[in-house]
């Protein structure tokens, strides 16, 4: 995963036939979008153009600091709500088009069509690129996003908003942080060294260090 949404790292955003021949050349890596697992594959334009789609999509605006404000979608707020269809159709589509058309790659968002029940926003639209049009049907909201996933997102939120914090009593520590935190990654002191004891899934996605400076622990998804 880059660290930048992977338009921000381009420089073609306009539609000469040079240019687009130019940016078919840049590429994301392919999802199989019936499991939302990467299949390892290359594939740019408008197959490109869809990835990028999809990971906006997944990807929760202001949950991370590694990326700019600008990037990411607001649509988890909509789940679980009684919403009107008049709702959805206005202001769940203007959320919508807010996440992707900072992508010069998308100039409009057509044929939109969403539902909500309990607790699965789907969407479908067609999202028209300088590449041609890109269908996205029946996405799900957090469809794709394991238990697991989701536990390591609150906990890096909870961290970063200043959760955690350690006192010692009788020459032990105290961890006193929320329950996000507590079930992902317990700290301890081992000959006098903080040593975190992490859940694989977090271990694997998550990069911790103590800023020596204030005394901090934080954390970020390793890239």
């Amino acid at each position: 995963m880059s660290l930048l949404p992977s338009f921000a790292q381009k420089t073609i955003i306009t539609q000469t036939a040079e240019q687009k021949e130019t940016s078919q050349s840049l590429y994301e890596w392919a999802v199989d979008f019936n499991n939302g697992q990467f299949t390892g594959q290359k594939v740019n334009g408008s197959e490109a153009v869809k990835v990028w789609i999809w990971k906006c999509l997944m990807t929760e605006r202001f949950r991370f600091s590694i990326y700019s404000w600008m990037y990411g979608s607001e649509l988890e707020k909509y789940i679980g709500r009684a919403l009107t269809q008049e709702f959805i159709d206005t202001d769940v589509r203007l959320a919508l088009e807010d996440a992707l058309l900072i992508n010069p790659e998308i100039s409009s968002i057509t044929d939109f069509e969403g539902t909500i029940e309990k607790d699965i926003l789907s969407i479908s639209f067609t999202a028209n690129t300088i590449y041609g049009a890109v269908s996205i049907l029946d996405y799900r909201v957090n469809e794709y996003k394991t238990s697991a996933e989701r536990d390591i997102e609150r906990a890096l939120v909870a961290i970063e908003n200043g959760a955690l914090r350690f006192k010692i009593e009788n020459g032990k520590l105290i961890q006193m942080s929320s329950d996000e935190i507590d079930k992902v990654v317990t700290f301890s002191l081992v000959k006098g060294k903080l040593v975190a004891s992490m859940t694989k899934e977090f271990s694997e996605a998550v990069e911790l260090w103590l800023d020596a400076s204030t005394g901090i622990v934080k954390a970020k998804y390793n890239v």
